[in-house]
Parts: C-alpha cells; structure tokens; sequence
C-alpha cells in the first residue's frame, strides 16, 4: 500500500526539517475534517443552502460550461477521496519509525474521538473502516486488551448505528475485520524493505 511508503518518507524528511510533518498534516485535516475528526453541524433552522453545506464537509464543487452554478461531487468520489485521507493519517500515526514526533498515541487518541464525538453514519464509517485497516495492528500490539474493548463498542454500539441500504457494504467490511481478527496480522504493505548506505554500495559493487 503506498500509504505507508508516502508516511515512512514524511516522517524521514521530517527529523531534519521539522516543519514538514505539521504543514502536511495541517494540509491533510484542511482537506479532510474526518481526519480530525469533525463533521460540521448546522443548527436548526439555518439558512445554509445544500451547496453550502457539503461544501463544510469537504464536498468538492464543480461548475459545468459557462455557467456559475455549483455542483457537488458525487458521495461515492467524495468518500473514496476521504478514505484516502484517513488511510494516509493512520499510516502516519501508526508509524513505529525512530523519530516520529506524531506517534501511536495520536492514532488511539483518534480513534476514541471518532467513536465518542461523532455519530454512525456512512462517513464516520467510511473512516473507521480506513483507519482500522491501516491502524489496527499497531493498535493493537501497543493496547491489547483495551483496543479490543474498543473494537467490542465498535460491534455493539457503533454499527447499530448504520441502518441506511447505502451503509450495508461497509458493515460487512467492518465487521469482518471484527470477526475474522484481521488486526492480528499486519496490513499488506507495512513492512517495507529496509536498506541503508552499506547496502547499497553492495548491490553497486563497490
């Protein structure tokens, strides 16, 4: 999975320029709320249009010809986008290289808030499912038993939550993960080749 490459380069570049991991997360959760993660709530009877408010959920707007009038992306692009978001924070968070000032903590932090603060919908659990399947296993060799309480509230409380026909595939997906304990192994792509300076020189012939 390049997610964990792109993290493995971000926190590498970032212990000699240190700037670069708060701008490119800063960047991430502009693009992403669910990152954060927040959803915006508009009060009863506000006046903010359906444009309006998608666009305060990361929608991005398209304009067709000549014409000024603003479209919204569809939910399936929109949620594919910020799958790609969550997957790309997670493999940050997750990332157990020496150096990485935003470490696990961050991830387990995350994840309680998008269980506690949001509610279940096909966002939330667009996110959860992205963030869990990068995440999960780190997660778990740090907090054990802990993380499987976690994952049991998951079960019980969150996915009761997601009753919409839409929301169907990814109670399966999420909830296979539960129960076929996907977190026990690592995700396809984490363990990246280790090489160094000597290595290299061996492979030129030197």
């Amino acid at each position: 999975e390049a997610v964990f490459l792109v993290a493995e380069v971000a926190i590498r570049v970032a212990r000699s320029h240190a700037a670069l991991l708060p701008l490119l997360l800063a960047r991430i959760h502009q693009a992403s709320p669910l990152t954060i993660p927040a959803l915006t709530v508009f009060p009863k009877g506000s006046t903010a249009t359906n444009v309006e408010r998608l666009k305060a959920l990361g929608y991005k707007m398209q304009t067709q010809g000549d014409s000024d009038e603003e479209t919204p992306e569809s939910t399936q692009s929109f949620l594919e986008r910020q799958q790609g978001y969550v997957r790309l924070y997670a493999a940050i968070a997750q990332s157990d290289q020496e150096g990485n000032p935003y470490g696990l903590q961050h991830a387990w932090a995350y994840l309680a808030r998008l269980l506690n603060a949001l509610p279940g919908t096909r966002a939330t659990a667009t996110a959860l499912d992205a963030f869990l399947n990068v995440a999960g296993w780190r997660l778990y060799q740090a907090y054990r038993s802990q993380f499987v309480k976690l994952l049991h509230y998951i079960d019980r409380e969150f996915l009761p939550q997601l009753t919409h026909v839409d929301d169907a595939a990814l109670v399966v997906r999420i909830r296979g993960f539960l129960q076929e304990n996907r977190f026990v192994k690592p995700p396809a792509g984490r363990q990246l080749p280790r090489s160094d300076e000597s290595s290299y020189a061996h492979h030129r012939g030197y």
